[in-house]
């Protein structure tokens, strides 16, 4: 039987851009996913056992201990890191960030598909209404809640998608 995944959600504030970006992580023994969003879109990345046994061996360490660094990384911002997150074409984008080893400043980086045939926007009332098992409210600032959007953190909602797309 397999281990029972970890999760982490990451608010990540990238250099020149006004707005974080906030990062729903699944850790696995030998792979692991991602759900980013900035709001407005989401991305995925879904890491293959492939794809990490293949970048752990370029980088010569054990999947585990792959998996362990980009868990350190991506579950919280490390001081001294610099993360990016830019347009990579066709709707896509790549995650790097930076991190010392022995002295010698290395940069890992991901590359995330989009989340298509959904935004936040277009799911957040069907969502929050779901997730929450709410009834409709006479509020005018949201038809299920009593309180404006977002009713749930970034994170709750990408742990919905994450667990519920295609």
């Amino acid at each position: 039987m397999e281990p029972t995944p970890r999760h982490s959600c990451l608010k990540l504030q990238i250099p020149n851009q006004s707005e974080p970006i906030f990062i729903k992580a699944t850790w696995f023994p030998s792979h692991f996913h991602l759900s980013i969003t900035d709001s407005l879109h989401t991305w995925l990345c879904n890491a293959s056992e492939d794809e990490v046994r293949e970048r752990a061996a370029q980088w010569d360490q054990p999947v585990s201990d792959y998996i362990a660094l980009a868990e350190r990384f991506l579950g919280f911002q490390q001081p001294g890191s610099v993360y990016g997150f830019s347009d990579a074409g066709d709707g896509h984008r790549r995650l790097p960030w930076t991190f010392e080893k022995e002295g010698t400043k290395l940069e890992w980086r991901w590359k995330c598909g989009p989340f298509i045939g959904a935004t936040l926007a277009t799911l957040q009332p069907r969502v929050s209404c779901r997730m929450l098992g709410a009834v409709d409210s006479k509020s005018s600032l949201h038809p299920c809640m009593n309180y404006a959007w977002p009713p749930l953190t970034t994170c709750h909602l990408l742990l919905f998608l994450s667990f519920h797309h295609p």
